[in-house]
């Protein structure tokens, strides 16, 4: 018998950016900047991972 599962997906590399930072979390925070600011074309996405996988038919 079949069961239903909730899946949730995650991309690898939607868009690579390169930024100059004084430690790796401010070159995330500058990243994220750029991407939001428009100034960084998206990849095309080519493929997903399963990062967290949900039975919906399991009894709690």
């Amino acid at each position: 018998m079949k069961k239903r599962y909730r899946v949730a997906l995650h991309a690898h590399a939607a868009a690579v950016v390169f930024v100059e930072a004084s430690n790796a979390q401010e070159a995330n925070r500058l990243a994220e900047a750029e991407v939001l600011a428009g100034r960084v074309k998206p990849k095309p996405i080519k493929q997903w991972t399963p990062v967290a996988t949900s039975d919906m038919s399991r009894e709690w």
